[in-house]
């Protein structure tokens, strides 16, 4: 005969099926892996920003007819951004800076600055395409959030009735 048990215990025996299970486990770890590519998705609309820097240090020796010391540095920095409608802003600014202490000019500097905006009117373009992996990813998401709340209400009735789920 099955015996009544009151609702702390059935609140702890519930508690205790939610953290041993692995059933339970393997649910909530499949509803967080779909959650991923969302993120991914909603990241590639987020602005990026780079950044490099480069330094050469050059020697030549003493045995040749100029001997000196040269320096080399490099800096390269710039933002890109990807827009829903499948525009990409890019934004460069490249530095270059030359310290040469063997000739007559011992430094040069030389700046660059790009701004490019390239939007595609037909492969590739337009809200629907661009947003497409966006809107499939976050469907895939709701259809997971909405089996892992059945499973749970399932769960929840399967442990709490004494039964197998």
């Amino acid at each position: 005969q099955r015996l009544d048990i009151g609702h702390a215990q059935a609140d702890q025996a519930i508690e205790l099926g939610l953290i041993n299970a692995r059933e339970y486990q393997d649910r909530r770890e499949d509803l967080y892996l779909a959650a991923l590519p969302v993120t991914l998705e909603r990241f590639n609309f987020a602005g990026q920003a780079f950044f490099a820097q480069e330094v050469i240090r050059q020697s030549t020796g003493r045995a040749l007819a100029s001997p000196g010391e040269r320096s080399l540095i490099g800096t390269d920095a710039g933002f890109s951004k990807l827009f829903p409608t499948g525009a990409l802003l890019a934004v460069r600014l490249a530095n270059q800076v030359v310290v040469d202490l063997s000739g007559d000019r011992p430094q040069t500097s030389i700046s660059n600055l790009t701004l490019s905006l390239a939007q595609p009117f037909l492969r590739g373009g337009g809200y629907a395409v661009n947003l497409e992996p966006l809107t499939q990813a976050e469907r895939t998401l709701l259809y997971a959030m909405r089996s892992y709340a059945r499973f749970r209400k399932l769960f929840y009735v399967a442990i709490a009735a004494g039964g197998e789920y």
